[in-house]
């Protein structure tokens, strides 16, 4: 009786800190989530300015017919 008393406690402690250990992951989680998140839209912001900068230089060597064949596999 007192070893079964005993262990019922220590599983419901062990269930008490389970509980505890779920819940800081689920509030890791979530903030990894939101980093994440932010991160994602500043690099999507420095992609969207270097090709907004990259696209006046492209369109120049494009011009030039040598590149433009080079670029697209016509002259080899």
């Amino acid at each position: 009786m007192r070893e079964r008393d005993d262990l019922t406690f220590q599983i419901a402690q062990l269930k008490g800190r389970l509980g505890t250990v779920n819940a800081e992951s689920d509030i890791d989680l979530g903030s990894l989530r939101d980093q994440t998140m932010r991160i994602d839209g500043q690099l999507r912001a420095m992609v969207d300015e270097l090709v907004r900068d990259a696209e006046p230089v492209f369109r120049h060597f494009m011009n030039i017919p040598g590149v433009r064949d080079r670029m697209f596999g016509s002259a080899r």
